[in-house]
Formats: C-alpha cells, sequence, structure tokens
C-alpha cells in the first residue's frame, strides 16, 4: 500500500466562514396587534433575531410620530453602532382617517 502524501499549510488551515450576514431591519409599528402578527411572520419564516420591531412608549398613533419615531432610533442606533448600523427601517401604520398622513408620506420620501 502507497504512503499518503502529507497535507500542505493551505489543506491544513482552518477553512473560513461562509455563514451569510443577516440584515438589521427595524420595524416601528403602532400597536400591539401588528408586534404580535409581525413576531408571528418572523418565527414562521425563521428571520434572523437581528430584526427588530418596535412600539413607541408614548402611545401617540399618528403617522407623523411613528416616522419621527423610526427615523430617532435609526440616528440613535448609528450613532451607537457605527459599524452595524440598520439596513433597512420599516413603520407600519393603519391608514385611518389620520389628519397627519400625508405629512408622514412626505417626510418618508423626504428621508429616502
Amino acid at each position: 500500500m502507497a504512503k499518503r502524501k502529507p497535507k500542505t499549510k493551505k489543506e491544513l488551515a482552518r477553512k473560513k466562514s461562509i455563514r451569510a450576514i443577516n440584515k438589521r431591519i427595524l420595524i416601528v409599528c403602532e400597536g400591539k396587534t401588528e408586534r404580535i402578527y409581525l413576531n408571528g411572520i418572523k418565527n414562521e419564516f425563521k428571520l434572523g433575531v437581528t430584526n427588530e420591531i418596535i412600539i413607541p412608549e408614548d402611545n401617540d398613533s399618528s403617522p407623523i410620530s411613528i416616522i419621527n419615531y423610526a427615523e430617532q432610533k435609526y440616528e440613535e442606533d448609528k450613532k451607537y453602532n457605527e459599524n452595524n448600523e440598520y439596513d433597512h427601517v420599516f413603520c407600519v401604520i393603519d391608514r385611518d382617517s389620520h389628519p397627519t398622513y400625508n405629512q408622514a408620506k412626505n417626510k418618508i420620501n423626504s428621508l429616502n
């Protein structure tokens, strides 16, 4: 039986990680039902733990306040996590008869 060739340095070297890095997503929504619904989707599709679903504490559910809160959270995160900021920010808003809906829509367009 023939002797095996000794392994080269390259063959002995530790293999590099090939795992994909999850994108960080911030979702700001108006109320508890949206959060429950979105967490259900997150669990069903096994989305990464890097996704945050936040409900503002001040209970002001007007569309413009949701947008302002999302912008504030994004800027705070950007300041403290320079190398790992959110890749996407989503705002979930019920389109009832909010008087600030169009104002919020215009603000989103200006932020993109």
